[in-house]
């Protein structure tokens, strides 16, 4: 940990712009020593301000002769994205006023202080660069493995959330006396808790609680309940815990376990159940299973109307913003609805609106530039639809009554008292057309195409073309497809070509022409399955999207 006067100086200087791999005498924060205290279950929170000068210390854990010492340390917070903090090791004897020091840290850089300086070799220390960095996670749960071997030792840092390796060290040929070794973490940046497993002794598991209450789920929509696992010994457990993947009350998307100690599963309800019972089991004292219930009824929140904030007819000044509120009305008010709310046809001159989501009371705000004249918007909620007309009006408050023709074609071209005039019969749009001024196709015609709300609704109301029969489907393309040899997720996003995302969109996933799965598209326009077995070399992954606005979509993806 000791470095000498001329770093600890380049330390001060440089602290708020880069990590210093060097450590003052103490951990200080304003001239303060400051060392954490443990809680009753042995578990610590450290918090570091900045890089050794606002460093916090943890307590120390001894590892006695050749053996290891397994502690967790969870990123609780970071601070703007980022965190760091370190490893030591310290000998418990000094050689006259020197000790023995061992640091590592989640920057990827280890070193060796005071009396153990040059001594031996590390590996594993990035070289300099961009790639010498912490790049902690805030969640993240990190596996730390300190081991000793005579003068060897290795500090592991492991990434136990997403189950793979962050960096390991390895130094060999040390000079640290035969005596007991302290180690301790020290908190840099961020809020870290601290606990140790010990791992040379099995924790079985004693009780299973569930954070969430019994409640009403809706049928096809995720949810998460997480259970908490209490060890029989101090700590965490050390058997993972399994549930029941499948039946006929719901299926499992996802599952997580963190710590020893809180095991998340994301369920979605497979059909309606009075009482669907979600079961967690693990390994108890004397092999004994430990079982754990979870209890849920799972409804079918059907959407029985759609409510407009202002009545589905009234007025508006033209070339100017207005907004309303369309809400859900569900069977179950107090839940989410299974579909999403969403604006599926509109013929003002600009819109925009807010997400839908599926909460309780599922609402969107639209926000729409009026034009004079008739205004439809054509709202959708599972087979619930609903039209808004808006009429805009001038700026002085009187009303613009056009002919039907008019508020749609400003050249007048096609006015009932011209379809007879000699000189129409060579315009582009009649010279084929005679009874077209009145006909609902006129929204095909070259001056329209141009107008991206008039392809739908361009037209009276008598002419029907509001409708969402009318409405073209819009073309899409699946983006980031990802399904790869030996893994057994598939995922990727639906887009339009105009970059917007298509959510709530029905996707089917085969696996050499076999259903596998069938999902949605959440609100960012993305899924994601997960397969029963992983794919292999060769392997032909079709999916199958569809959605009533969109044009169906096919597409194979051949695993590498």
């Amino acid at each position: 940990m000791r470095k000498s006067n001329v770093v600890k100086a380049m330390a001060c200087f440089m602290a708020a712009t880069m990590a210093i791999t060097c450590v003052p005498s103490g951990n200080i924060t304003n001239g303060v020593s400051m060392v954490a205290e443990a809680a009753e279950d042995g578990t610590e929170t450290l918090t570091g301000t900045a890089w050794w000068a606002g460093s916090e210390k943890g307590k120390e854990y001894t590892l006695s002769g050749d053996s290891k010492i397994v502690l967790y340390v969870e990123a609780e917070k970071l601070v703007d994205g980022y965190g760091a903090f370190n490893v030591e090791l310290q000998s418990t004897k000094k050689d006259a006023d020197k000790g023995y020091f061992i640091t590592t840290g989640s920057d990827k850089n280890a070193w060796t202080a005071e009396a153990a300086e040059g001594i031996g070799t590390i590996d594993g220390v990035e070289p300099e660069g961009p790639t010498r960095a912490s790049t902690l996670t805030e969640g993240t749960i990190y596996k730390i493995t300190i081991t000793r071997s005579g003068q060897n030792f290795t500090v592991e840092y492991y990434d136990d959330t997403a189950k793979k390796e962050y960096c390991t060290f390895t130094v060999k040929d040390s000079n640290f006396p035969t005596d007991d070794v302290n180690v301790h973490i020290i908190a840099q940046i961020g809020t870290y808790k601290v606990y140790q497993i010990d791992e040379t002794k099995t924790n079985p598991c004693k009780e299973i609680t569930f954070q969430q209450d019994t409640t009403k789920k809706v049928v096809g929509v995720p949810f998460e309940v997480a259970a908490t696992l209490t060890g029989e010994a101090s700590g965490a457990v050390t058997n993972t815990p399994s549930v029941l993947k499948e039946n006929d009350f719901y299926k499992v998307n996802e599952e997580s376990f963190s710590g020893g100690t809180k095991y998340v599963l994301n369920i979605t309800p497979k059909k309606i159940a009075t009482n669907g019972a979600i079961v967690v089991t693990c390994a108890g004292i004397d092999n004994k299973v430990i079982e754990g219930v979870y209890h849920f009824e799972a409804v079918e929140n059907k959407v029985k109307k759609l409510v407009s904030s202002k009545g589905t007819s009234f007025t508006a000044t033209a070339e100017q913003e207005t907004s309303f509120v369309i809400t859900a009305d569900a069977d179950y008010p107090d839940l989410p609805v299974k579909d999403s709310l969403e604006l599926t046809t509109c013929s003002a001159l600009s819109y925009k609106t807010d997400a839908a989501t599926n909460t309780p009371g599922t609402s969107i705000t639209v926000r729409a530039k009026i034009k004079e004249g008739t205004n439809t918007f054509w709202f959708q909620c599972g087979n619930e639809k609903l039209e808004v007309t808006v009429t805009g009006i001038k700026g002085n408050g009187s009303t613009t009554t056009p002919t039907p023709d008019d508020t749609n074609k400003p050249d007048d071209t096609n006015k009932p008292d011209d379809t007879n005039k000699p000189d129409d019969t060579n315009k582009p749009d009649d010279t084929n057309k005679p009874d077209d001024t009145n006909k609902p196709d006129d929204t095909n015609k070259p001056d329209d195409t141009n107008k991206p709300s008039d392809n739908d609704n361009n037209n009276s109301s008598d002419n029907n073309t509001n409708k969402p029969s009318t409405t073209t489907k819009k073309k899409a393309t699946v983006k980031s497809a990802k399904a790869k040899k030996g893994k057994k997720v598939v995922s990727a996003t639906i887009k339009l070509s105009s970059g917007k995302v298509v959510k709530n969109a029905t996707v089917k996933v085969y696996v050499n022409n076999k259903k596998k799965a069938t999902t949605k598209t959440n609100s960012k326009g993305k899924f994601s399955v997960k397969l029963s077995k992983k794919l292999k070399k060769g392997d032909k992954v079709k999916l199958v999207i569809t959605k009533s606005t969109i044009k169906k979509i096919t597409k194979t993806i051949k695993v590498k």
